[in-house]
C-alpha cells in the first residue's frame, strides 16, 4: 500500500492482528480480504520481523480473485493528512520504494533474489 502521511510517501504491506483461533494463515488471508478486498491462497513463510514492539510474519501469496479496493482501518481514518493507495508493485521497482519497516524492504529484496517477475499487493 502507498501512503502519504503530512506529504511523506511510503509503502507497507498488508497487515494486522491475530485474533483467537486463527492460525496465522487464516489472519493473513482476513487481513488482506479487509484492507484490499481480494481473496489469496496463503503459502509458505517467507520471513519475519521480530521486533521490541511486534513480530510480523511475511508469506509468499497467490492472487485468486477480487476488485483490489481500500478497506479496514486505512479507510476510515483517510483524510487530508493521511491517504491509502492499494496497487500492485511489481518485483524490479521494489528496490526504488521506500518501505517502512525498512526491514521488510530487505526482506522482500532477499525472497526475489533471481525472480524478477513477481507481483506484490503492497499497502501505503
Amino acid at each position: 500500500m502507498r501512503q502519504i502521511v503530512r506529504g511523506e510517501v511510503f509503502y507497507t504491506l498488508p497487515g494486522g492482528h491475530w485474533e483467537e483461533g486463527e492460525t496465522l494463515e487464516e489472519t493473513c488471508r482476513r487481513e488482506i480480504k479487509e484492507e484490499f478486498n481480494v481473496d489469496v491462497k496463503v503459502g509458505k513463510l517467507v520471513f519475519l520481523l521480530d521486533t521490541k514492539t511486534r513480530i510480523a510474519f511475511y508469506f509468499l501469496c497467490d492472487y485468486l480473485g477480487g476488485k483490489i479496493a481500500l478497506g479496514g482501518p486505512e479507510k476510515a481514518r483517510m483524510n487530508n493528512d493521511e491517504q491509502y493507495f492499494v496497487e500492485w508493485v511489481s518485483a524490479d521497482r521494489i528496490q526504488e520504494l521506500d518501505m517502512i519497516p525498512r526491514v521488510v524492504k530487505e526482506g522482500l529484496l532477499g525472497v526475489l533474489a533471481g525472480n524478477n517477475k513477481k507481483l506484490f499487493l503492497l499497502a501505503g
